[in-house]
């Protein structure tokens, strides 16, 4: 889409919105958008760096890789593992919390 088509839609929309709302209801909206587009910002750069870095995996050996998948599933096993430490934890604090 061309930009100038995108700025005349948003300058359209802004001005349907003043002169129907509040001020107050005009800043909700602009944060609700605000925060839209910072969310919209954050997934592109989040999925551009996934992207750059499974190129990088690609172009390395295939040894590599699988070393690389061997750290990511040590990684999840370790973080399960804390997180049936942390559930035995709060088990053991209900126990303890009943009996008493």
């Amino acid at each position: 889409m061309h930009p100038l088509t995108l700025d005349s839609i948003a300058l359209l929309l802004a001005a349907s919105l003043t002169e129907g709302l509040s001020p107050d209801d005009q800043a909700i909206i602009g944060a609700f958008f605000n925060v839209l587009g910072d969310l919209l910002s954050l997934n592109s750069s989040y999925l551009a760096s996934i992207q750059s870095a499974s190129e990088q995996n690609d172009s390395q050996n295939s040894a590599t890789d699988s070393d690389d998948a061997d750290n990511k599933f040590d990684l999840l096993q370790k973080s399960f593992q804390k997180l049936e430490e942390e559930l035995k934890k709060i088990k053991e604090n209900c126990n303890t919390d009943s009996a008493v």
